[in-house]
């Protein structure tokens, strides 16, 4: 009578012990093989003299739109001119232009551009490379409306599928 005690308290909580383990498990399953939501990523690579500080490609329902923002390190002031990008992206041959501002970036200042490409909204997640080039003018200590003459280009590695307003948000601050 003593040894049916122990027994039946075995077989008893076993199956909760048992139920139990089964929760955990599933639980750790999920967290190493569930789909994640792909993490934002932003890689900007430009030329020396200058530093892509932010870039974000975002979407809206005519295609997409690129954000940059730039730093010059250039030593000096220099101009843009407000069409001064033209963007290329690795899926069509097609080339888009778009707006930078202030006209005017001291050194060390920002330039922002924002580059509107329209029919390209790719995969929610896709890590896409849009290539772009910016002119831009040398003061030479005086800015009397120059804006041409010389080209940076650059490259960017940017996460699709953000909203416009995430997209500026990630160029905007700074």
């Amino acid at each position: 009578m003593k040894l049916q005690a122990p027994r039946e308290i075995m077989t008893t909580y076993l199956w909760i012990f048992l139920g139990l383990f089964i929760v955990v498990l599933l639980g750790v399953v999920m967290v190493l093989f569930w789909p994640q939501p792909p993490t934002v990523q932003h890689l900007c690579l430009i030329a020396s003299g200058f530093t892509c500080d932010a870039a974000a490609l975002g979407s809206y329902s005519g295609g997409s739109v690129l954000f940059l923002r730039i730093t010059n390190n250039i030593g000096a002031g220099l101009t843009f001119a407000s069409n001064s990008i033209a963007v290329q992206t690795s899926l069509s041959n097609s080339t888009y232009n778009g707006a930078c501002w202030p006209s005017y970036v001291d050194a060390g200042g920002n330039l922002f551009c924002t580059v509107y490409i329209t029919g390209y909204a790719p995969q929610y997640g896709a890590i896409v490379d849009p290539k772009f080039e910016i002119q831009y003018g040398s003061c030479g200590g005086v800015c009397s409306g120059k804006s041409g003459g010389y080209v940076v280009s650059g490259t960017t590695y940017v996460t699709s599928g953000l909203s416009l307003q995430q997209a500026e948000n990630i160029t905007s601050k700074g």
